[in-house]
């Protein structure tokens, strides 16, 4: 017995069952995600794992394949829960970080300035990278609580005026600076023994021993050897094109 395609075709329950078919299909593809419900695609599971590898340099393992998607999914509850209590519209700190990513996201990206940029950028503010002026001194020092601190801490000022060798007098040793500290800037003097003490130092008079100093609880005697300016620094002496891209790249993105 032959069969005809075309009756079978003409079939109403075939019919019923092929429409059923294509209308579950279209459902199961429009059909939007029900709230609170979090879906992982291929994708999204491929783009987790690549920023894992990225961030350790080497593949996951297994276990930690699994950790990362287990970390996204925490941190898609906590996003959803977020929106459900609409922080986005009510929390100011969240609204402003929105704004800030989707104005870095709107503005045109800057494009890196050239040597020549850079070096208008020098030239314009060059005091900015001023060495400024280096010191050179002799120095006595006595720690907190040494057991070398005399009584009279006049009498130790007067006898190093008097020539007493200064680099037999006061505290010692690798935990201490030299007797004579050569070269120092501002900034050198300021981590050493203040910002008061460092002042002092760009003004003392020459050859004069001066003391006692407090340096945050430490005795000093200081005797200035020599003051003198570094001379202008050019463009290749300083890190400028780190300084100057970041602050070209700022004004730009501000204007």
């Amino acid at each position: 017995m032959s069969i005809s395609w075309r009756a079978i075709a003409r079939e109403p329950l075939l019919q019923f069952f092929v429409v059923g078919a294509l209308v579950y299909v279209t459902w199961r593809v429009l059909a939007p995600v029900p709230a609170g419900t979090i879906v992982i695609t291929r994708d999204v599971l491929r783009a987790v794992q690549q920023q894992e590898e990225e961030l350790l340099g080497r593949t996951l393992t297994d276990e930690e394949r699994d950790l990362a998607v287990q970390s996204y999914i925490d941190d898609e509850v906590l996003l959803q829960e977020a929106f459900r209590r609409g922080y986005e519209k009510s929390d100011f700190r969240t609204r402003k970080r929105l704004l800030s990513v989707m104005r870095y996201t709107l503005d045109e990206p800057v494009p890196p300035p050239s040597r020549a940029q850079l070096e208008a950028y020098f030239r314009e503010n060059v005091e900015n990278f001023d060495r400024g002026q280096m010191v050179t001194f002799d120095q006595v020092m006595f720690a907190p609580g040494s057991d070398n601190l005399p009584a009279d801490l006049d009498a130790v000022r007067e006898d190093l005026a008097a020539g007493a060798d200064f680099r037999r007098i006061g505290d010692r040793g690798l935990a201490y600076p030299p007797p004579t500290l050569t070269d120092r800037g501002r900034s050198d003097l300021q981590g050493m023994f203040g910002p008061a003490i460092a002042e002092k130092l760009m003004v003392l008079p020459y050859g004069e021993w001066t003391g006692p100093l407090d340096a945050r609880g430490t005795v000093v005697f200081v005797r200035i050897v020599e003051r003198h300016d570094l001379p202008p620094p050019t463009f290749d002496d300083v890190e400028v094109p780190k300084v100057c891209l970041l602050s070209h790249s700022q004004q730009s993105a501000a204007s």
